[in-house]
């Protein structure tokens, strides 16, 4: 059954802030989704992004309740080493970060649209050094790293089979000007400070557990289904992993926590129903995670969010992004 329970609920921002950097799948177009969706919840006692990435929806959450502890958890070596370096050596890794922004802005582009090779050229020697790996100061390896996610592809994180583990994405247009780079400058203050307001782990999400207890406000959003992206040093998550995560959140429910799951469904019109609610349409019945959950869980499929997989699956069906909760 679904009990719609009313709670009083701080303001969502209308202009959250973000972090630094560019990162696909941060969640950054889908807060104010979220928000109508009943997704905040009052009076958690502590919030715990079990995979947290660019860390953009811990950040929102400590913008909107700024005394709760909050846990940035994620399995990422080179994020969670930048997170560290960014709160601990701040200013050396500033200083490293406009060593690699001076060669980058000395070089003139070219007008749009053309796009630059000299610095094309420069972000792939960059590149190359990086994912060598065996850097003697850490703070070089996380600012490089910093640089790079500033002008890739996208915001996209590409990772190449013969350097596994290691940051590999595609250069960008290369259009970005000093005034791009001075905005991130004061963005990251903002965001260190952030960083320094958490808890930031590395560990797989199945050791959070040890957080999970009532009033727990629990948030999943792991690889997406058929994403094909990579988790452990095991491969993608795949549905079996997937499933295991959904009776995970099942066991965070039973602890009296505030569960909450991000992922997409992959359908086509005869394999999902729905009915009509105010947030938009509701899940009722069908889809791959179905018969995952019983009525303890609302599903919101928020149909103005399609698109279909990187890879496309067997079907070459549309996903669509989809929000389950127990609360």
């Amino acid at each position: 059954m679904i009990i719609d329970v009313p709670v009083l609920l701080p303001s969502p921002m209308d202009t959250p802030k973000k972090p630094p950097f560019k990162y696909a799948g941060s969640k950054a177009r889908m807060l104010k989704k979220y928000a109508a969706s009943g997704f905040l919840v009052n009076e958690p006692k502590m919030f715990v992004d079990m995979f947290a990435g660019s860390t953009q929806m811990a950040y929102w959450v400590r913008q909107l309740y700024p005394e709760i502890p909050i846990v940035i958890n994620d399995l990422n070596d080179e994020l969670i080493q930048l997170y560290n370096i960014m709160m601990k050596h701040t200013k050396e890794y500033q200083e490293w970060g406009r060593k690699f922004l001076q060669p980058y802005l000395a070089i003139t582009p070219p007008p749009k649209p053309a796009i630059s090779p000299e610095r094309k050229e420069y972000y792939y020697e960059l590149r190359a050094r990086y994912r060598e790996g065996g850097f003697e100061n850490p703070v070089e390896e996380s600012a490089m790293l910093m640089f790079m996610m500033r002008t890739n592809f996208n915001g996209f994180w590409g990772q190449s089979k013969k350097y596994p583990g290691r940051y590999h994405t595609s250069a960008g247009n290369m259009w970005w000007k000093e005034q791009y780079f001075q905005k991130l400058e004061v963005q990251e203050l903002e965001f260190i400070k952030f960083l320094k307001s958490c808890i930031i782990t590395k560990e797989s999400y199945e050791n959070t557990i040890k957080w999970a207890d009532k009033a727990v406000w629990m948030y999943a959003d792991p690889p997406y289904r058929l994403s094909h992206e990579s988790y452990r040093a095991a491969g993608e998550f795949d549905d079996d992993d997937q499933l295991e995560l959904c009776e995970f959140m099942k066991d965070c429910h039973k602890r009296g926590c505030f569960g909450a799951l991000s992922n997409r469904e992959h359908h086509d019109n005869s394999q999902i129903g729905w009915t009509m609610a105010p947030t938009g349409r509701k899940w009722t019945k069908g889809g791959w995670f179905g018969d995952k959950f019983d009525d303890n869980w609302t599903m919101h499929m928020f149909m103005g969010h399609k698109y279909t997989s990187g890879r496309k699956d067997k079907e070459g069906c549309l996903a669509t992004e989809i929000l389950i909760k127990n609360y």
